[in-house]
């Protein structure tokens, strides 16, 4: 049942004393949630509520201006997937939503299962989901146009952050650590392999690049001579790094060395995950319901939470001319795939509040783009990895940001939306999550076959 309250948006309007960059910000009333990654799109951003709330929004790039909103039918909104006339999104408990760009009017909805922990991809004229069905969970694919099945694929596990569509295959990473390749047309398994992945994949160029905790892992910590302190006495030693695997047979081709990852332990952030408990039960979740498999959850990523399992990103791995570009370890670094050298790194952001210190990249012509838990938004050169540019927005940013046509938005943890004007026109190519409907870039089939040529 909806809640009564409506929330209203709160606009506000800035210029970054820093930068010099203007822009606006758009705070959702009501209970503090973080916001998912919005998207861009005719001169729109779109973007819903958080966990636990009925609502989805649509305001104007540059004014912050109400479009349209929609009260959706189940609560938890996911990060928006747009393509053309579509906004797709899931609600965490339940249901698929597909909105009207334009009017903001629903075109149809589907009751699928709770919960729901992925958002949607869109290929062209079908989009893709995972749901929870008879103990076990499904990857099925629809007709975007009107909702009609089109196939469905058994799965062990929900799956991490959603599915990744690339030439003509669409890729999951389970919560069970497990990563598919799946036909687009038949929903036929290509391949299957247990990794421990703790990211969705990457895919471009044949090759697959996906997080995974390192089979290095050594328990909890033994080191003689490290100072023990109350905080780390006992605490579990993860590691974490990016494995890449053939696209074709899913074989393992090589992999980045391995970093301490303690986001992944289970002590980590306690606080933070108690408070995501109670929000679990602000949504009717005394427990963990069963269809989500908690204890696999928990045991790959420290998560017992269906909130902070929504919310999981992980370090998912670019690749963008030739470059590799990862978080394990919470620290930005971009590898040439060619020589295996480091071209750059960069470690100058801290964790907060349960928040990762930095999130996902976003890269796109010769940008790169992250937030960091202490509450900036960061653009560096792809190249080099000079600085060029840094935005205080005033809180916790966990999912990753988005820029389009010269604009960067992002969600935040305290309701809010931020939406700023870099004066770069260069500044875009990635206006969702992911880079693109299929969640895996706007042109990372074509960037890696320039660079195979090169």
């Amino acid at each position: 049942m909806q809640p009564r309250h409506v929330p209203e948006l709160q606009t506000e309007r800035f210029v970054d004393p820093i930068s010099g960059f203007d822009g606006f910000r758009v705070r959702v009333d009501g209970p503090q949630r973080g916001i998912p990654t919005p998207a861009m799109q005719g001169g729109r951003v779109y973007f819903g509520g958080g966990f636990g709330s009925y609502d989805v929004f649509a305001v104007d790039m540059r004014s912050g201006d109400l479009a349209w909103r929609l009260r959706t039918t189940d609560d938890g909104p996911t990060a928006v997937t747009v393509s053309g006339r579509w906004a797709a999104y899931n609600t965490e408990s339940c249901t698929i939503e597909v909105v009207d760009t334009e009017s903001g009017e629903r075109v149809w909805s589907r009751w699928l299962g709770d919960p729901l922990l992925a958002q949607p991809a869109i290929d062209g004229e079908r989009l893709f989901m995972a749901w929870p069905q008879n103990g076990a969970h499904v990857l099925g694919a629809f007709a975007v146009a009107d909702g009609a099945p089109i196939w469905q694929r058994s799965l062990e596990h929900d799956v991490i952050s959603a599915p990744i569509v690339c030439d003509g295959a669409v890729y999951v990473s389970q919560f069970d650590g497990s990563v598919m390749s799946i036909e687009i047309a038949t929903g036929n398994v290509v391949w299957k392999r247990e990794l421990r992945a703790t990211s969705a994949p990457w895919i471009v160029g044949g090759d697959v690049y996906v997080a995974q905790r390192s089979a290095e892992n050594s328990g909890p910590r033994s080191e003689p001579n490290q100072s023990r302190t109350a905080e780390t006495d006992g605490e579990e030693l993860v590691l974490e790094r990016t494995a890449n695997l053939d696209g074709r047979y899913g074989r393992r081709k090589s992999v980045t060395a391995s970093k301490p990852a303690r986001y992944y332990a289970q002590r980590w952030a306690a606080d933070a995950k108690a408070a995501a408990a109670d929000l679990d039960g602000s949504v009717g979740f005394a427990t963990p319901p069963a269809a989500a498999k908690m204890d696999k959850i928990r045991a790959l990523l420290g998560e017992g939470t269906i909130a902070r399992a929504w919310r999981h990103q992980g370090s998912r791995p670019v690749v963008w001319e030739g470059v590799l570009f990862e978080t394990t370890g919470d620290e930005l670094e971009a590898r040439s795939i060619a020589s295996g050298e480091t071209l750059w790194r960069w470690r100058g952001a801290e964790a907060h509040d349960g928040n990762r210190a930095l999130t996902p990249p976003a890269v796109a012509n010769g940008r790169v783009l992250a937030g960091t838990g202490d509450g900036r938004v960061i653009a560096w050169d792809a190249l080099t990895g000079a600085v060029r540019f840094t935005v205080h927005v005033g809180a916790a940013v966990h999912w990753q940001p988005v820029m389009s046509a010269g604009r960067v938005a992002v969600g935040l943890e305290d309701s809010s939306l931020v939406v700023f004007d870099t004066n770069d026109s260069a500044n875009d190519g990635w206006p969702m999550w992911g880079g693109g409907p299929g969640h895996n870039g706007p042109t990372a089939t074509k960037s890696a076959s320039v660079a195979a040529a090169a």
